[in-house]
């Protein structure tokens, strides 16, 4: 015959095996949601901005212009006052702000070509700077949770 304790270990084990359930449930989530933010950075690769009219006509007034898209990768901007090309310039590139040298001539359309850093080439410049971080060991991290997730979702279903 059944005991009060027996029923109610009995009880307390259910329980103990509901909360599990829920938190590897929660786990696989907390997986996913990680190996989604790594495809959202490998996924966000560079993009090539061509023709971008940074001033449709200038005052003579203007000290600075802002690119539509920032961050601006090194080397890429090719500046256009009225169609020719200019190095009268200088460049924040995180910013995306362009400052001329001297002054700036009235009535010229100005333009711009460059390219806009996605995040995996920020994050690789970032990685590359912190030691204790590795494009391998992301890559092998997310093997891991995809691994947990599939043994997870095997042994937990919904």
């Amino acid at each position: 015959m059944a005991t009060e304790r027996a029923l109610g270990k009995l009880q307390d084990l259910v329980k103990a095996g509901d909360v599990v359930k829920a938190r590897a449930r929660i786990l696989a989530a907390a997986f996913g949601a990680v190996i989604a933010e790594m495809d959202a950075i490998t996924g966000d690769a560079d993009i090539a901005w061509e023709g971008e009219v940074v001033c449709e006509q200038t005052t003579g007034h203007e000290v600075n212009f802002t690119l539509l898209h920032a961050s601006v990768k090194g080397g890429s901007l090719a500046l256009f006052v009225d169609g020719v090309p200019t190095t009268a310039y200088t460049v924040d590139l995180d910013l995306g702000v362009i400052t001329p040298v001297g002054s700036v001539p009235v009535g010229k359309q100005i333009v711009a070509s460059y390219t806009q850093l996605g995040l995996l080439s920020q994050v690789v410049e970032i990685i590359q700077a912190v030691p204790s971080l590795s494009l391998a060991q992301f890559a092998a991290d997310k093997a891991l949770y995809e691994q947990a997730i599939g043994w997870i979702d095997a042994h937990f279903p919904v």
